[in-house]
């Protein structure tokens, strides 16, 4: 957040008026917010969780250079990335549930909990089952397949974000232990990554998991 001290009046002007318009997003939304983006903001999105996820991956040994990450210029994939030398595309979108977005659309228009005299939309949180999670999974995986275009990429990468409050880290893991999905014709991997978990020292992260592909 910056300091607003230091911004002259039209530009506190402005980054209120960016952040009613985020709030209202995440108010219409009215379900797992942390990667929602309209058309104005879903390339800052992609960028976003492209560095995130190379930032998780080097601690686990990769060599993902951060400066090199860069939106493409093309219609796919998403982000173009250098590691180890060799530039990589990396594919993003999100794993959600859309039917509970728009059943909470309606919830934070109409039906409300009052709390100790306060207002509140009374929103569905879906639980997601290790069968509903692959079948999202499978779903996601063959609809972006279907999209790859042929390059001379030495990778190209699917990165599939959440923030379903129901698919916590330990959820995941367990349910990624019980199952494994055919292989996509394009993506050498694929990849999950949730939302930013805190921790006590200070120095949270968000988990990021492989998705098991066979053949």
């Amino acid at each position: 957040m910056p300091d607003l001290d230091r911004l002259d009046e039209r530009e506190q002007e402005e980054l209120i008026v960016a952040l009613e318009q985020a709030v209202d997003r995440d108010r219409k939304r009215g379900h797992a917010t942390y990667w929602n983006a309209d058309n104005a903001t879903q390339d800052c999105m992609e960028f976003d969780s492209v560095s995130k996820w190379a930032t998780e991956m080097n601690r686990r040994g990769w060599d993902i250079e951060i400066p090199s990450i860069r939106k493409n210029p093309e219609v796919y994939p998403d982000c173009l990335a250098t590691v180890s030398g060799e530039t990589i595309g990396v594919e993003v979108t999100e794993l959600v549930d859309s039917e509970t977005i728009r059943a909470n659309a309606k919830s934070c228009r109409s039906t409300t909990l009052i709390l100790n005299g306060l207002e509140f939309p009374n929103l569905l949180v879906p639980i997601w089952h290790v069968c509903d999670f692959r079948e999202k999974l499978e779903e996601i995986i063959q609809r972006k397949d279907a999209r790859v275009r042929d390059s001379s990429l030495a990778k190209q990468l699917l990165l599939i974000v959440t923030d379903e409050p129901w698919l916590d880290e330990a959820t995941v893991a367990e349910y990624l232990d019980a199952l494994t999905l055919k292989r996509p014709r394009h993506f050498d991997e694929v990849y999950i990554m949730l939302s930013y978990v805190p921790d006590s020292t200070g120095n949270g992260h968000h988990p990021v998991f492989r998705i098991p592909l066979l053949g």
